[in-house]
This record gives structure tokens, C-alpha cells and sequence, in this order.
């Protein structure tokens, strides 16, 4: 199982646990279009309209040394951990 950790607020605005236990997929943005289908408008909270992560987030990949930007089609592992996290600016 892929181990989803979403922002506190998205997961409890759907209604989810978190961090959420998926089945696998083969990529980051086959995993959220199967997470948008049973949570209508989450994959939208996450990915802009071609299919990229959204610019304020930051998505880490299990050992990823640096977040996965605009990366949607990383691949994923059967046993992978992905956090979700937005990103902080200011000065």
C-alpha cells in the first residue's frame, strides 16, 4: 500500500484519514486521478488542468532528496510514502 500524507485541512475538508492507504499505482498522477474519482475535486486541489502539481505545493517521494515540483509523472513504488506539503515563502 502507497502511504498518502495530505495537508491536515484538505484531509479533513474530504473527510479523510490521513495519512490515506492507496493501492498502488505507477505514478504520482495516477494515483491522485484514482483518489479524484472516489474524492471528487481533491485531484484538483493538488494538480493545475495539464497535470502538474500545483506551484505552492511540495510532494516527497519516499528517499526523495528534494520535493518532486511540477513532477506528476514520478513513479511510484507498491510501498512508497508521499507527503504533500505547501510550500512557505516570505520574507
Amino acid at each position: 500500500m502507497i502511504r498518502l500524507h495530505l495537508p491536515q485541512d484538505l484531509a479533513t475538508q474530504y473527510g479523510l484519514g490521513n495519512p490515506l492507504e492507496l493501492a498502488p499505482a505507477s505514478t504520482l498522477v495516477g494515483l491522485l486521478a484514482e483518489l479524484s474519482r472516489t474524492h471528487p475535486g481533491l485531484a484538483s486541489r493538488l494538480l493545475l488542468s495539464d497535470g502538474s502539481i500545483r506551484p505552492h505545493l511540495n510532494v516527497f517521494v519516499t528517499d526523495a532528496a528534494a520535493p518532486m515540483q511540477g513532477r506528476a509523472d514520478t513513479s511510484l513504488g507498491s510501498d512508497d510514502e508521499i507527503w504533500v506539503i505547501r510550500a512557505v515563502s516570505g520574507g
